[in-house]
């Protein structure tokens, strides 16, 4: 192979609009999103480690470190060629898949509980925390997301059944803001850093599958009767009170 076909082998792509790509090229803005993504790591040694989308392995370079432990899943089949020929992935993985449709089978790809850490694509961030707590809630978060979406983790924010449903699940904090220059192609919106911890919660899989649709009937149409109920059956009060005053 001549020196100009190696060079192309490895350039990197455009991002695909139709997967909700933003890269986070800015090196310092990376080191800082990663000493987040190490803290929590730190805190469960003896997880694994789920990297959903890492496109160009902006954050990858640095997760790398922790060889096997390590698990990516990249849905673009150029992207995952990239970083075959670019990353020295050694005893990490790097799996060709859509980890929103293969959620509820990740376990046949990672041995074990895990860590979730991620520049989360845009189109369908939101929508793979919902069924991360449905199929894995005691998984640890440290993802990127657009900031309005992760201020709807706050309670202290116009709640959603998004933000209900997250709270259920984790303690939830935006650790901090990473302005929109920070990536290529540059968003329309700024993005936010959101840490969440995984609460102790008994429910079973069936269990969750009803709660969630609960919660989804009191946002559409809340019922005093219901919420009395939910309390005495053991849900958030401090957390059902936002939700009955945000519908009231």
């Amino acid at each position: 192979m001549s020196k100009e076909e190696e060079f192309q082998k490895t350039q990197p792509r455009l991002a695909e609009k139709k997967y909700g790509q933003n890269y986070l090229v800015n090196q310092g803005m990376q080191k800082k999103v990663f000493h987040s993504f190490e803290s929590i790591i730190q805190l469960y040694p003896n997880r694994s480690i789920l990297e959903i989308g890492p496109g160009e392995g902006d954050l990858s370079q640095y997760l790398l470190k922790y060889g096997s432990k390590l698990t990516m899943i990249e849905i673009d089949r150029s992207k995952y060629e990239y970083l075959q020929n670019t990353l020295e992935i050694g005893k990490s993985k790097l799996i060709l898949g859509d980890a929103y449709k293969d959620l509820k089978r990740i376990r046949s790809i990672i041995n074990g509980d895990f860590v979730l850490v991620s520049n989360l694509p845009f189109n369908v961030g939101s929508r793979i925390l919902v069924d991360l707590a449905l199929f894995w809630p005691f998984t640890p978060i440290v993802v990127v997301l657009q900031k309005e979406v992760a201020k709807k983790c706050l309670l202290s924010s116009d709640l959603t059944f998004f933000g209900a449903w997250m709270n259920l699940f984790w303690d939830i904090q935006i650790k901090f803001d990473i302005s929109r220059g920070n990536f290529v192609p540059v968003p329309k919106v700024v993005s936010s850093l959101l840490q969440g911890i995984p609460k102790e919660t008994l429910w079973s899989i069936n269990e969750r599958l009803m709660v969630k649709e609960i919660l989804k009937s009191l946002f559409a149409m809340p019922n005093k009767t219901v919420w009395n109920n939910l309390k005495k059956a053991g849900w958030d009060k401090e957390l059902l009170e936002i939700i009955w005053k945000k519908n009231h």
